[in-house]
């Protein structure tokens, strides 16, 4: 037996190698396989863990009103500057009576009846005059009634430096005269005293008009309407019309119209206008159906000359005198306005604002 025999012998039964070097089947039959030592240096990275929520502070009652309160203040400014572009390019009476002192308005226009095919040239001027000093004491009066014993009066705003909706409510009512002429013949001529306010409740402005005239063809004769606008957005305008027109001279002709439009302004000098209207009358207290009309109305102005505009309205009606048989007209009319614009005229930085 050779020494180096013993020296291994020896090497193999102490318990110390025995211990170190002992390596269990399995794992050296693992290690044997190609590739898997690299495997079992590896560390598998620990799982992420999502950041925890948290709950957003919830907002207190007046943060939330806060919020609702402007909100309807933008929706509300934004149907007054609408509607008041809208009644500057129709060029009416609402627009006029409100912004200018006073104005000079004249219409000529071509009518054409598709039915018949006749056509009817008219020619018209009106002037219309404000009544300021009727409407400073109809403000006193209105303070007065309305202060309580020992308040002071309420401050007259510089009305250039509030807001639209601030310059109606501290301007209730405004008050005109309007005279014009026909030029027809005979020659037609009429007066109109009117009185008119704007008022707002929640996101509609509504437009409130009481007139009484003399005019040559009806004779006296009065007029009660209500205008309520509802603005869809900056360019598209919903109106619904209520009318009443009273024939004085004669008591028992009484005539209502209603019925809404749909008013797109466009391109800042231009509208499309798309009308129904339901017309009712009575006579000797019996009411019934007067008129079906349906219409469209363009209407567009021009950039440079801001006093013209061209209008072009073809309608449809069915009207009880014609046994409801449908009848298509055209009208086709130009305006030319002169006007001396209030100075106290609200100022906005909204395009929309005429």
């Amino acid at each position: 037996m050779s020494l180096k025999f013993v020296f291994a012998l020896s090497l193999l039964s102490s318990s110390a190698y025995s211990q170190t070097a002992t390596i269990p089947s399995d794992a050296k039959a693992v290690s044997e396989v190609p590739g898997t030592q690299v495997a079992q240096n590896q560390v598998t990275p620990a799982a992420s863990v999502p950041p925890k929520k948290t709950r957003k502070k919830r907002k207190s009652d007046n943060q939330s009103r806060g919020f609702i309160s402007d909100s309807r203040k933008v929706v509300s400014d934004r149907v007054i500057l609408l509607a008041n572009k809208v009644d500057g390019l129709f060029g009416n009476s609402r627009a006029l009576d409100e912004y200018y002192s006073s104005s000079l308005k004249l219409t000529t226009g071509v009518l054409y009846n598709a039915n018949t095919g006749e056509h009817e040239n008219t020619v018209s001027t009106s002037l219309i005059l404000s009544l300021p000093n009727l409407k400073a004491k109809e403000r006193a009066f209105n303070d007065y009634w309305n202060r309580k014993p020992g308040e002071a009066p309420a401050p007259m705003f510089d009305e250039d430096f509030i807001t639209p909706e601030e310059f109606k409510e501290q301007n209730p009512w405004d008050f005109a005269t309007e005279t014009g002429i026909r030029w027809t013949w005979p020659v037609g001529y009429y007066g109109k005293l009117r009185a008119s306010r704007n008022y707002l409740t929640g996101n509609v402005v509504h437009h409130l008009l009481d007139e009484i005239g003399w005019d040559s063809q009806t004779y006296w004769a009065s007029k009660v309407s209500l205008a309520s606008d509802y603005a869809y957005s900056r360019y598209f305008l919903l109106r619904f019309v209520n009318e009443a027109n009273w024939y004085m001279s004669e008591p028992s002709v009484f005539g209502t119209t209603q019925g809404p439009s749909w008013i797109y302004s466009f391109q800042d000098k231009s509208l499309f206008s798309f009308d129904l209207r339901f017309n009712m009358r009575s006579i000797k207290l019996e009411m019934y159906t007067d008129a079906y009309t349906v219409g469209f109305t363009y209407r567009t102005g021009f950039k440079k000359v801001n006093w013209i505009f061209v209008e072009i309205s073809p309608l449809c009606a069915w009207k009880y005198d014609d046994g409801f048989a449908p009848t298509t007209t055209i009208n086709l009319s130009l305006d030319i306005l002169f006007g001396k614009e209030k100075t106290a005229k609200p100022k906005s930085d909204n395009p929309l604002d005429m």
